[in-house]
């Protein structure tokens, strides 16, 4: 669709939209939209205040919507598990936004798990928390998943035999090798049944 905007949205009254990364950037902003245009939105993030905040601003842009908040640190499988088991033992989730991820840390770093922090949180997270979400959006008539991936996607994933960075660190490889994983399984996401109706979608920002 050319020259498409926020507005080409369709009504979202009665659907559920959660999104990772809900309290800042395209997160946010995503939320923000949605809401506006009558969606229930699920702000989910790693830090409580600021999840509070990002809700209060989606409720200052749309007063009538309703958004709340989960605690998710994709870095730590252990709050995947227990996030994930909380929304799929009651939640009906008909749009799932997976936003959130780190890119170029200076340093290597590990998630409490022992991977790679990038990859770690970017892929290995967002695809455990989707497979455990799975009841929750096979609950919906029409589930959509939504993966926001980015332009590393496409660049050399460098040797596979270190995907963790232990032997060579760098910020912006690292970041490749959590992008071209995330890009192609997400598109074929554990979450959606295949007998639903369902859309997925891997996309990245456009520079402008």
């Amino acid at each position: 669709m050319n020259h498409w905007t926020p507005n080409n949205i369709p009504e979202q009254t009665g659907r559920t939209a959660l999104i990772t990364g809900g309290n800042s950037g395209i997160g946010l902003e995503t939320a923000r939209v949605l809401a506006t245009h009558g969606a229930r939105v699920i702000l989910a993030g790693r830090s409580q205040a600021k999840l509070d905040q990002a809700a209060e601003a989606v409720r200052a842009a749309a007063p009538k919507a309703r958004a709340d908040t989960l605690v998710l640190d994709l870095s730590d499988l252990a709050s995947v598990r227990d996030a994930a088991t909380r929304i799929a033992e009651t939640e009906t989730i008909d749009l799932l936004i997976n936003n959130a991820g780190v890119m170029n840390l200076p340093q290597r770093q590990s998630t409490r798990d022992g991977f790679e922090m990038t990859v770690g949180t970017n892929h290995l997270g967002h695809f455990a928390f989707n497979a455990l979400l799975w009841p929750a959006v096979h609950r919906s008539a029409a589930p959509r998943v939504v993966t926001v991936s980015a332009d590393a996607a496409r660049w050399p994933m460098g040797k596979l035999d270190d995907l963790m960075s232990e032997k060579n660190y760098r910020g912006m490889a690292a970041y490749a090798k959590s992008s071209a994983p995330t890009s192609s399984t997400h598109s074929n996401s554990p979450a959606v049944p295949r007998t639903a109706p369902s859309r997925l979608w891997s996309c990245t920002p456009e520079r402008r």
